[in-house]
Order: structure tokens, then sequence, then C-alpha cells
């Protein structure tokens, strides 16, 4: 065979290459990307509940200040358990909603570093915060649902 032969052999080997690299990433963020919504799908639901139960607690124990007063080491554990959930709701979560989350992750930790001196409308705002995160999980499920039902 000839040299240009074999050059143009080696240049079309090069292209091929090049085109295989570009499917292979196109597959892998189609991939990441359906991986990301199915496991939004089967996680969040469960996690919607938890966020609605630990705000429910905290509305209980907000609701007569006597037992606020007296029971600020159950808030504390109200609002460790809605800390967890939180995390474990980050990385499932788009960007814009994930930033909200982030918010009242914030808050809860500052919240519970001052348990001893915090107000009753400190908690009322995690509480607050807990029930808009419930609402964007709603909005975000079924946005998702309708998403994928629709396209």
């Amino acid at each position: 065979m000839s040299e240009t032969l074999l050059a143009v052999i080696a240049d079309i080997g090069s292209i091929c290459s090049i085109i295989g690299l570009l499917l292979t990433l196109g597959v892998l963020f189609s991939v990441r990307h359906i991986t990301r919504h199915f496991v939004f799908k089967a996680r969040v639901p469960q996690l919607l509940k938890a966020v609605g139960k630990h705000a429910k607690d905290l509305n209980s124990l907000l609701v007569n200040a006597k037992v606020f007063s007296d029971n600020r080491n159950q808030v504390h554990v109200v609002l460790s358990e809605s800390e967890i959930t939180i995390a474990h709701l980050l990385p499932r979560l788009q960007k814009d909603i994930r930033k909200r989350t982030k918010l009242t992750g914030k808050g809860i930790r500052k919240i519970k570093r001052q348990i001893n001196t915090a107000s009753h409308s400190d908690i009322y705002e995690i509480y607050s915060a807990l029930r808009a995160l419930e609402s964007d999980l709603k909005n975000e499920i079924e946005n998702s649902n309708w998403s994928y039902n629709h396209a």
C-alpha cells in the first residue's frame, strides 16, 4: 500500500475516535440525567413525607408556649432529624431548590447551636421554612411527573 493511503486510513481512524469520544460523552450525560430523574422519583417522595412530619412535630411543640419552654430538648431532636433529612435531599435536587434547601439547613444548624436561647419565633421561622420546602418538593414532583409524561 502507498503511504498516502495509509495516511488517509490513519486520518479516518482519528476522526472515528473523536466521533466515538463525543458519542460516549453524550451517552454519559444522558445516563446521568436519566439516573438523577429516577433517583429523584424513587427517593424524594419519602423525604417529602419526612419533611412534612418534622414540620408537624415542630408545630405541635410550638402550639403552647409552655410546652415549647419545657421541651427544648425535643425541639432539638426534631431539628436534628430535619437537618439529616435535608442532607439526604440536597444531592437529589435541582440547583434553584437546592439553594433554598441549603439556607433552611443553615437556619436549622444556627437554631440548634442556640437552642437554649432560641425564641418561639425563631423556631416558627424554621417551621415556616420546612413548610415552604415541603411545598417546593411537591411542586418539583409534579413538574417531574408532567415533564416526562408530556415529553
